[in-house]
C-alpha cells in the first residue's frame, strides 16, 4: 500500500475517534488567522506565488478552505498528528523543534500554540460547532486607552472580541504606531488611521495629534470647501498661510484653466476686479473659452480612453466642448460589448482604477492582500468584458476560478452595492449605470479627487487610482464636499472647476514659511498652503508662444499632430532643467525671438524708455513687475536692447528660462 494511502487512511481512522469531542477551534475564524498574524501566509514565506519549503498557503490566509485542505489533506496528512497533536509538523516547524527554514514563529506557552493544538486535539475540523455555518459579517476597532480592540460580528449574532487574532497597522507611524498586540504609541502631531484586519476584512479607526501652540481660530466663511477645509485644519491646530498676490493668483488661474499666462492686458483687468469676485468672475471667462478644452483634455484622455479599447480618444474633446456630463463618457467609452480588443482583465482593471478609483489589479492573481477584492470577484468582473456572441453567451476559453472546479465563471459586478436591473437590460447600461451610479460614491469620489489634483498640485487620496481603507483621504471631509457638488451637479466639470478655484483653499501662497519647513512640512501635507507646480514640457512650449506671441498655440499644436496632447498624458516625468535644455535646443524661442513683430521686439520698439521695457518684459513673462534688485541688475541691459536685437533677445531668453516661469506657484 502506498504511504501516501496509508497516511490518509490513519488520518481517517483518527479523526473519526475524536469526533465525540467537543469542536473548541474553528479553522476559518480561529486557526488561519494565526498564519497570517505571525507571518506564516505573508508574500515572503508560505504566502508566496509557490509557498516555500513545499508548503503553501494563500496570501495572508486569505483563502481557508485551500489553507485547510493543504494543512489535513497534502503529502498523505503528515503535517497533523491526531494522536499526539504536539507531534504535529504544524507544531514542531514554528516553535523550531526541528529545523524550520523561517526560524522561531512562536514558542510553546504561546496563545497562538496552545490554539493549534486544541484544534487538532478536537479533530482539525473546518468548522466548530458554534460557528458552524456562520460568517464574518462585520469588523470593528475601538481606541480604548491607548489599545486597539477588535470585535468581529458574525451572521449568527454572535460578537467576538479578536484582538489576539488580528493584525495591525498604521497609516502614519510617525504620528501613531501600533504594535502586534494592539497598543498603541503616539509619536507626533498629526493624523493616522489605525487599521485592524482579520480573515480578509479590515476596519479602522482615526487618531488626531493637534499641533503644539497657541489654539487657532479660523474663519470657515460661506464656501462649503472652505468650511470643510477649515474644520480640519481647526482640528489639527494648524494655521493656513496667507492668499497668493494677486498676480501670482492670475497666473495660476490662467495656467490651469488657459493653459497658458495671462497677458498683460489680461492682469490688468483681472486685478481690477474686487479683490473677493476676482476667481469667480475670471473662472467663469476662461471656462467659457475653447482654451479651457485644450487645457484639461489631456486629464480627461487619461481617465476616460484606454488606447487597447480602440476607442475614438476625439470623443473626449467633444464632450467637453459642449459641457456633457462626465457621465456620458462613461456610457460611450466603457461599453462591454462586441469587438472588445485587448485582455478583459485588463479592460476590467482600468475601469476599476480610471472610473472608481480603485485598484484591483492584486486580485488578478490572488485575493488583494490590503484590500476587499477577492481573486472570483476579479474574474466576475472582467467576464463582463469578454467577447459575447449573438445570443449572449460567453465566447470560448472562459474564466475559471482556482480551487473552484472547472467551472466557468458568471459575469458579475464588484459587490459594492444590492442595486438591482430591469430583466433585459443591456450589459453596457448595468456596467454603466453601475459605475456612475450604483449605490456607491466612487465614481464621485474618483473623479472628484482627480481634479482637485489638477487644480491644487496634490491630490486628497494619494495614488488616486487606489482608494481603499488603508490610503484614506489627508481630509476626508473635504473629499465628502467635492464629490457630493460634483454628484449633485449632474457630473459638470466645469461647476466643479469652479468650485474648487473659488475657493480659499485653491487661492493660498506656495511660498513656504521658513527654509526649515521645506522637510516634512505639515502646512503643505494638510493643505494649509499650496506647492509650486513644475509646467510639464508642452505646458512650457504652449506658455513660450503665448508670451512670444509667435506661431500659437493652436496652429503649432495643428502642425505637431497631438505630441502635445500625448506628452501631457505621459506618467513619464523628466526635470525642469531638462525641459529648459530640451526647449533651448529645439530652437522654439529663437525661432519666436527672431520672427518679426513678436511681442518682446514690439515692447523694446515703443517703449519710451528702457525702464519701461524691463516693465513690460517682466509683466508679459512673469506676470509681474520687476522688484527693486532687479531692475538695478538687469536695467543696464534693457538699456542696450533698446539699439541691440541679440541684448533684447538675451534678457527675453533669461526670463523664460526662469525658474519663476517654468512653474505654476
Amino acid at each position: 500500500m502506498p504511504s501516501e494511502i496509508r497516511f490518509a487512511n490513519v488520518a481517517s481512522v483518527l479523526a473519526f475517534a475524536v469526533m465525540a469531542l467537543p469542536v473548541r477551534a474553528d479553522f476559518r475564524y480561529e486557526i488561519a488567522p494565526i498564519f497570517a498574524r505571525h507571518g506564516c501566509a505573508a508574500a515572503d514565506c508560505h504566502g508566496g506565488a509557490t509557498g516555500r519549503g513545499g508548503f503553501k498557503l494563500s496570501l495572508f490566509a486569505t483563502e481557508p478552505r485551500a489553507d485547510f485542505e493543504a494543512i489535513t489533506r497534502e503529502l498523505g496528512a503528515r503535517r497533523i498528528d491526531f494522536q499526539h497533536a504536539e507531534d504535529s509538523l504544524l507544531l514542531k516547524k514554528p516553535t523550531k523543534t526541528v529545523k524550520h527554514g523561517g526560524g522561531r514563529v512562536f514558542d510553546k506557552s504561546s496563545h497562538a500554540f496552545q490554539q493549534l493544538k486544541r484544534w487538532i486535539e478536537s479533530g482539525a475540523p473546518y468548522e466548530s460547532d458554534r460557528l458552524k455555518g456562520a460568517s464574518l459579517n462585520e469588523l470593528q476597532v475601538s481606541n480604548d486607552k491607548e489599545r486597539l480592540t477588535v470585535i468581529a460580528n458574525f451572521s449568527k449574532g454572535e460578537d467576538r472580541d479578536v484582538t489576539h487574532l488580528a493584525m495591525f497597522e498604521s497609516t502614519a507611524p510617525a504620528v501613531a504606531d501600533v504594535d502586534e498586540q494592539g497598543l498603541v504609541t503616539r509619536r507626533g502631531p498629526g493624523k493616522a488611521w489605525l487599521l485592524a484586519r482579520f480573515s480578509g476584512m479590515s476596519a479602522r479607526t482615526r487618531l488626531n495629534i493637534p499641533f503644539p501652540g497657541k489654539t487657532i481660530g479660523l474663519e470657515t466663511g460661506e464656501h462649503p470647501l472652505d468650511r470643510a477645509w477649515a474644520a480640519a485644519l481647526q482640528e489639527q491646530n494648524l494655521q493656513p498661510v496667507a492668499a497668493a498676490p494677486p498676480h501670482v493668483f492670475a497666473r495660476r488661474l490662467y495656467f490651469d484653466l488657459a493653459g497658458r499666462p495671462p497677458t498683460p492686458d489680461e492682469l490688468a483687468a483681472f486685478v481690477a476686479v474686487a479683490p473677493n469676485a476676482r476667481a469667480a468672475v475670471t473662472s467663469e471667462l476662461l471656462l467659457a473659452r475653447e482654451a479651457f478644452v485644450e487645457a484639461f483634455q489631456p486629464h480627461l484622455k487619461s481617465w476616460f480612453v484606454q488606447p487597447s479599447r480602440g476607442r475614438d480618444p476625439s470623443r473626449v474633446g467633444k464632450a467637453l466642448g459642449k459641457n456633457e456630463p462626465l457621465s456620458n463618457l462613461v456610457a460611450d467609452l466603457f461599453q462591454p460589448g462586441l469587438n472588445l480588443r485587448g485582455d478583459p482583465r485588463d479592460q476590467a482593471e482600468f475601469v476599476g482604477s480610471k472610473l472608481l478609483g480603485i485598484s484591483i489589479g492584486c486580485a488578478r492573481c490572488h485575493n488583494h492582500p490590503h484590500d476587499r477584492w477577492t481573486q472570483a470577484e476579479h474574474l466576475r468582473f472582467s467576464a463582463l468584458f469578454r467577447t459575447r456572441e449573438k445570443d449572449g453567451q460567453l465566447a470560448l476559453d472562459p474564466f475559471f476560478v482556482p480551487g473552484e472546479g472547472h467551472r466557468p465563471v458568471q459575469p458579475a459586478l464588484l459587490p459594492l452595492s444590492n442595486i438591482s436591473h430591469k430583466p433585459g437590460t443591456s450589459p453596457d447600461a448595468v456596467l454603466t449605470s453601475f459605475i456612475v451610479d450604483g449605490g456607491h460614491d466612487l465614481f464621485s469620489r474618483n473623479i472628484a479627487n482627480r481634479v482637485f489634483e489638477v487644480l491644487i498640485g496634490s491630490a486628497l487620496v494619494n495614488a488616486p487610482d487606489d482608494h481603499r481603507m488603508s490610503n484614506p483621504p489627508i481630509h476626508e471631509a473635504v473629499l465628502e464636499v467635492l464629490a457630493s457638488h460634483f454628484k449633485n451637479s449632474s457630473y459638470d466639470l466645469r461647476k466643479l472647476v469652479r468650485f474648487i478655484a473659488t475657493s480659499k483653499v485653491y487661492a493660498l501662497a506656495s511660498d513656504p514659511p521658513d527654509a526649515e519647513s521645506l522637510a516634512g512640512d505639515p502646512a503643505l501635507k494638510y493643505f494649509a498652503r499650496r506647492e509650486a507646480r513644475s509646467l510639464t514640457q508642452p505646458q512650457f512650449e504652449r506658455a513660450i508662444r503665448s508670451v512670444i506671441g509667435h506661431d500659437h498655440s493652436r496652429a503649432a499644436d495643428r502642425r505637431r499632430g497631438s505630441s502635445m496632447m500625448e506628452a501631457d498624458d505621459s506618467s513619464e516625468t523628466t526635470s525642469p532643467l531638462a525641459d529648459q535644455l530640451a526647449i533651448l535646443n529645439n530652437g522654439l524661442i529663437q525661432r519666436g525671438l527672431a520672427t518679426k513683430g513678436n511681442e518682446v521686439e514690439a515692447i523694446f520698439i515703443f517703449s519710451a524708455s528702457a525702464e519701461q521695457a524691463l516693465e513690460e518684459l517682466f509683466t508679459l513673462v512673469l506676470t509681474r513687475r520687476p522688484r527693486n534688485e532687479e531692475v538695478q541688475q538687469f536695467l543696464p541691459v534693457a538699456t542696450k536692447a533698446l539699439s541691440d536685437s541679440q541684448a533684447r533677445d538675451d534678457l527675453a531668453t533669461a526670463l523664460l528660462l526662469s525658474r519663476e516661469f517654468g512653474s505654476i506657484r
